[in-house]
């Protein structure tokens, strides 16, 4: 059991979750237990919650081993709206209280989303480049198989030009919103 600090427009889930992030990675891991069950009640007037056995990891939807890429789950893409289905997305897994996810997002030869500018979200982001190239003009950037980038909230990524088809995995966590802070 441990406490968070709790911001009012953040749920209790949420709110357990990051504290659990931050006592199980970094500086925080060896000291964090002592630091969060000494924050007293009156703590910055903000409500604590008291975070246990479940709160820990917020659990991700799960599926055994599939392959995306068979014929058969060629259904499973879905064209991401105004793109001309010059882009789908796959979404692998998802936290349905958190909105956390991970998804590949397949650009096709020729994709190019210009006309709709770069664009950025309140929340961090990684992604990963497994196949072909794309480039990013916020970074005037060809971005081919192995590169990767951590987003952080706010950073404005895109428009994106594809010559030919380009796999990109994608891990975003909307849980960790600055809107939401």
């Amino acid at each position: 059991m441990f406490l968070s600090v709790c911001s009012p427009n953040r749920h209790r889930a949420q709110c357990c979750a990051s504290t659990a992030r931050a006592l199980t990675s970094g500086p925080l891991r060896r000291q964090g237990a002592a630091i969060f069950e000494s924050i007293s009640v009156a703590a910055a007037g903000l409500p604590l919650a008291l975070c246990g056995k479940g709160d820990e990891l917020m659990a991700k939807s799960t599926a055994t081993y599939w392959n995306v890429f068979a014929p058969t789950n060629s259904d499973q893409w879905e064209p991401i709206a105004g793109t001309s289905g010059m882009i789908e997305q796959l979404t692998l897994a998802i936290d349905e209280q958190t909105g956390d996810y991970t998804r590949l997002t397949r650009f096709k030869a020729g994709a190019d989303t210009s006309a709709s500018g770069g664009k950025s979200h309140a929340y961090p982001e990684e992604v990963y480049i497994i196949s072909g190239r794309l480039y990013d003009a916020a970074f005037q950037q060809w971005l081919a198989a192995g590169h990767y980038a951590s987003r952080p909230p706010g950073e404005v990524h895109g428009p994106f030009i594809c010559e030919e088809e380009c796999l990109v995995l994608e891990v975003s966590f909307p849980s960790q919103s600055i809107d939401a802070i």
